[in-house]
């Protein structure tokens, strides 16, 4: 890993020191801790006390932390220990002293200087700059070590895998040790089956003197199986025709099975049944095949609501108890929701919301209606009857 600052901020943790810094201001403005309340603390010279102290101790921070950063980046302690080591005397105990120094002086007047405690104050500093000094050279030594560390163990990983990779190119050896071994047998073997070959190809040499009356007849074999080859051909061409004309029969009767299929659907979708109601005391007589829709609820302390929508628009209140009776007076409407019951005809369109839901467009209603997630198994139904029923015309007249 390199060493950088962000690898830096691991050895020497400055924000949880500044942290520790503000505390320790806070800690030496109330000392000795006999008024803790916040009125005190909101006092003028309180406040000015933990002010000074944080930013006296801030910057002695930033200094120390700063010439850790030269040592840690140069890695002056694998290099040069010595150095090191004078760097933090000199730079970080006794120049950073002097500093400190400085800044008291600077934020609380040199009147301070004649305090017979300010001269244990400045050893007592001088032996925590020594301390925190002592503290980042021993952070910097462990980072070095585990950096060691973690090198020896990835030399151990690669020598292993170097021991590994020597086994197996021994190995590899040995196997082509024997591999030209039985390449030297073989070829001995090649050698004396050479000899028997040339024998062989004598013996074969006064055979083929007498195959030549042989080979006269195969070659009028050969003839034969050309011209009945020709034949066979011929006959493949005609059974080629055969299956054309096979495979348009069967396009034609592919097609009108089709036709029968979507007629047989369409008359499916459209019933022609006629069901008598009462409504509000007068009896009315409806078409099956002239619904479109039903629509019902029935909300808790309210009566039961059902509405049947024609299409051509009229609508009925027949105040049934639920709208499962509608569902079983018109058989033939497919219930795709809690609260709807639509005929095939009445279907407009169907399509996919942008949060993934299902829409079915029908006449006489301005917004689509959500297709029932308990309802999808009937999804074949609509996806048959939708181009059946689809005109754009229609849709904008009832939609629009």
């Amino acid at each position: 890993m390199n060493r950088n600052i962000k690898s830096y901020l691991h050895v020497f943790p400055i924000f949880w020191w500044i942290s520790l810094v503000l505390i320790a201001s806070l800690a030496i403005a109330l000392f000795p801790f006999d008024d803790i309340s916040f009125a005190y603390i909101m006092k003028q010279n309180v406040l000015r006390v933990i002010r000074n102290t944080a930013v006296i101790g801030t910057l002695i921070l930033a200094l120390e932390f700063a010439i850790g950063y030269i040592l840690y980046v140069n890695d002056l302690w694998s290099k040069s220990s010595g150095r090191a080591t004078l760097i933090h005397v000199f730079g970080g105990v006794i120049a950073v002293g002097i500093i400190a120094f400085g800044l008291v002086v600077l934020f609380y007047s040199s009147a301070i200087v004649d305090d017979y405690r300010f001269q244990w104050d400045m050893i007592f500093m001088l032996g925590l700059l020594s301390l925190l000094n002592y503290w980042i050279a021993n952070r910097i030594l462990l980072d070095n070590s585990s950096r060691l560390q973690d090198r020896l163990n990835t030399a151990t990983i690669e020598n292993a895998q170097l021991l590994q990779q020597v086994e197996s190119d021994r190995s590899q050896l040995e196997q082509r040790t024997k591999d030209i071994d039985r390449y030297k047998m073989e070829r001995i073997i090649a050698d004396k089956n050479s000899v028997d070959l040339s024998q062989i190809k004598d013996q074969l040499g006064s055979q083929l003197e007498g195959s030549e009356a042989e080979r006269l007849r195969l070659h009028e074999y050969c003839y034969q199986l050309k011209k009945e080859k020709a034949l066979i051909q011929q006959a493949l061409e005609n059974k080629e025709m055969d299956y054309s004309l096979l495979q348009q029969n069967l396009e034609e009767q592919k097609d009108f099975i089709l036709k029968n299929l979507e007629k047989k659907i369409t008359e499916t979708a459209k019933p022609s049944g006629v069901y008598r109601l009462r409504i509000r005391d007068k009896e009315i007589f409806i078409k099956e095949d002239n619904v479109a829709y039903c629509y019902g609820y029935h909300k808790k302390n309210e009566d039961p609501y059902q509405e049947i929508v024609m299409m051509d628009g009229t609508r009925y209140y027949p105040g049934l108890s639920a709208l499962r009776e509608l569902g079983k007076l018109f058989p033939s409407l497919k219930r795709v929701s809690r609260n709807y019951l639509i005929a095939g005809s009445a279907l407009l369109d169907y399509q996919y919301s942008d949060n993934n839901q299902h829409l079915l467009s029908i006449i006489h209603r301005n917004k689509p209606i959500v297709f029932g997630k308990s309802y999808w198994y009937k999804k074949e139904w609509v996806l048959r009857i939708r181009p059946m029923n689809y005109r754009p015309a229609d849709f904008l007249k009832f939609c629009g």
